[in-house]
């Protein structure tokens, strides 16, 4: 963790390509800030109201965000490589990653309409999670624990589920 990054979002509301690895954010008002590609893996973001923060390309990996609040989260990120010219036009090359939720302990978090595509919770704690709407088209939920979880509208197209089942 670098603790000037720490320091950063406190002040300024963002961290955006931050490194808060293992960082104790233990119930924080973290509603708006930015956090695009920010290093999040080991830290203890429980009880955390994140909604509208911009957690594009974190890595939440082994992240503690039991009863953190993730309502409309979007996950998902494009990272721009480089630009070339097509026809006269000025074009744009992505290559897209997706959410890296691997063991997260998101135990009673809301994810009400999280967009989840393609994201890795292979083993993540979802019990008692709030999934009302949220799509996990494409993601892999190996090993996860979705014991008690509300799963409402929730969208499993081509989903490894628990067991290495597709759903």
């Amino acid at each position: 963790m670098n603790p000037d990054d720490l320091k950063k979002l406190k002040v300024t509301g963002s961290c955006a390509m931050g490194d808060l690895q293992d960082a104790d954010l233990r119930g924080m008002d973290l509603r708006g800030v930015n956090l695009l590609a920010t290093n999040l893996s080991g830290a203890n973001l429980s009880g955390v109201d994140l909604r509208n923060a911009n957690l594009s390309g974190a890595n939440l990996r082994n992240a503690n965000l039991s009863g953190a609040n993730l309502s409309e989260v979007n996950l998902r990120v494009g990272i721009f490589r480089h630009e070339y010219m097509m026809d006269d036009e000025l074009c744009a090359d992505w290559i897209y990653h997706e959410a890296n939720l691997r063991g997260a302990n998101l135990k009673g978090a809301n994810l009400s309409g999280a967009l989840l595509n393609e994201a890795n919770l292979e083993g993540a704690n979802l019990q008692d999670a709030n999934l009302t709407n949220t799509n996990f088209s494409e993601a892999i939920l190996s090993e996860a624990d979705l014991d008690g979880a509300l799963l409402v509208e929730t969208i499993f197209d081509d989903t490894e589920m628990p067991g290495n089942e597709i759903f």
